[in-house]
Formats: structure tokens, sequence, C-alpha cells
């Protein structure tokens, strides 16, 4: 597979860390890296820690994106969280619906985790509606997509600084550009 069908490029405006920790605004395209998936990969599998909650994901993700907001530092004990986002209705869970809890702040999505052991495996809207992030350290296996950019790292943990990888860097979250002749 050629390296141009691996890839989908929308051009954004970024927003980048220096090494002196100030925020420039930079223009940058948001690449989507995909592993090659074949068909015996899919369903991806994955589930929590104590394996009471087992899902599966029948089709490949859509995007991947690290989230470096405070919720997020706090919800994971960690300088950010790594999610991708699944197709709408291609997430099944398998077992332990009713191990799952959910948190709702009331600026922003439904976080999901087993209430057996805690692990942090979903957001989504009310009742589990799509469009459906999941957490990527859920997976069992290699989910076949990697992370292509850093959103809220205008609140990144100061002893963690962010790695110069080259993905874009969102102050926020990166608002949607409307399609070409859409309404005003």
């Amino acid at each position: 597979m050629a390296a141009e069908d691996r890839t989908l490029a929308c051009t954004v405006v970024a927003v980048r860390v220096s090494v002196a920790s100030r925020l420039q605004i930079l223009p940058a395209p948001l690449k989507i890296w995909r592993v090659s998936i074949d068909g015996d990969a899919l369903p991806l599998s994955g589930g929590c820690n104590c394996e009471a909650v087992r899902f599966e994901v029948h089709a490949p993700l859509v995007v991947a994106h690290y989230c470096h907001c405070r919720r997020c530092q706090r919800r994971t004990g960690t300088a950010a969280s790594i999610n991708a986002r699944a197709v709408p209705g291609s997430v099944r869970i398998l077992r332990g619906r009713e191990q799952l809890r959910a948190w709702k702040p009331e600026d922003g999505r439904e976080k999901w985790f087993c209430g057996a052991c805690g692990s942090s495996l979903f957001s989504t809207t009310t009742d589990f509606g799509d469009p459906i992030g999941i957490r990527m350290g859920a997976f069992d296996a290699d989910p076949g997509i990697r992370p292509s950019a850093r959103f809220f790292v205008a609140c990144a943990a100061p002893w963690e600084p962010i790695p110069e990888d080259g993905l874009p860097c969102f102050a926020a979250k990166r608002r949607r550009v409307p399609a070409a002749g859409a309404g005003t």
C-alpha cells in the first residue's frame, strides 16, 4: 500500500508548543495515520482490567488523538489520555454492560468506566449513543491507528513536556470548519 493511501490530510490551524513554552499559531495539515488492517484483524476487541467488560469494534477506527485537558489528567492520573473515535454503530458491548458506570460533567461527554475495577473505557453522549471515543489502552492488540493531533495543550501538565513529535497541537479543542458551500 502506498503512503498516500494510508493518510488523509486536511488543512487546519494548529497551535504548536515551542521549547520556551509559548503557544504559537501555525497553519499545519492534520494527518490521520493508519496502520494497514486486513479484514482478519476485525473486529477489534478490548475490555477492562478485571475482564468484566468486553467490547468489539466492527469497523476501522476513524481518528485518534491525545487529550491534555485537566479533566483527562485527573481521570487517568497521567499527562494525557489517548483516545480513538469509532465509526457510529460499530461498537458492541459483549459482556458487562451492567458493570459500566458513567460520569457526566456539566460541559462534556459522559466518561464510561468499569464499576468493578475502575478501568476507563469510553466517552460518549448520553446513554451510550454515537459517536463513541474509546481509550486506546483498552484494546487487546494494536487498533491500527495512531494519534494524529494533541488537544488542550494550553492545559498540559508542567511536569510532562509535550514531545516534539510533529503532531499538530491545539490550545483547546479543534473546531470543525464548515464544508465549502455550507450555509453561513
